[in-house]
């Protein structure tokens, strides 16, 4: 499947979610019954009509697991949200309650050092290019999910046209 969907410019969030489903369940014969997921997409989209940057989703999904959840000792859990926004925009946001982003000036609970992943920054420079070609501000946050939790978790919000093709 990661051939076929390489040589793609855009995929339907469809096939994104059937990628992603994949990739979850492989990823939870590592983790065993230490690994939830679940996908929330907002009814009023066409999934199968609407389209999304190939491999736009999986990087952040892969960071979720495997520098989010993987140093916990309890059960992680990662979510998968998209939901329609005015102006045809859509907001994809992905969850995890995993140890959560290093504080500057503090280590990594982890262990894992921090680091922006080759396909991290390949993602965000396609956000960007995305954002130029379309004339349009897309947005791309970073946060907490749950602060003041141990675990704080990572929430990352994609904004992106919902006729970007």
């Amino acid at each position: 499947m990661n051939l076929d969907i390489s040589a793609k410019r855009y995929i339907s969030i469809d096939d994104e979610v059937e990628y992603l489903s994949l990739y979850l369940s492989l990823e939870r014969l590592r983790f065993g019954e230490r690994l939830t997921y679940t996908v929330r997409i907002d009814p009023d989209i066409d999934t199968d009509e609407t389209l999304i940057p190939v491999m736009m989703l999986q990087p952040f999904i892969e960071n979720a697991l495997w520098h989010g959840i993987l140093p916990i000792k309890g059960n992680g859990h990662v979510q998968l949200e998209i939901q329609r926004q005015p102006g045809n925009m859509m907001k994809i946001a992905i969850t995890d309650n995993g140890v959560g982003m290093p504080v500057k000036g503090r280590g990594d609970s982890s262990g894992i050092k921090s680091h922006t992943s080759k396909g991290m920054k390949m993602t965000l420079h396609r956000i960007d290019l995305l954002g130029k070609i379309f004339h349009r501000k897309l947005c791309l946050h970073i946060c907490d999910a749950f602060p003041g939790q141990e675990n704080r978790g990572t929430k990352v919000e994609i904004t992106l046209p919902a006729d970007i093709a």
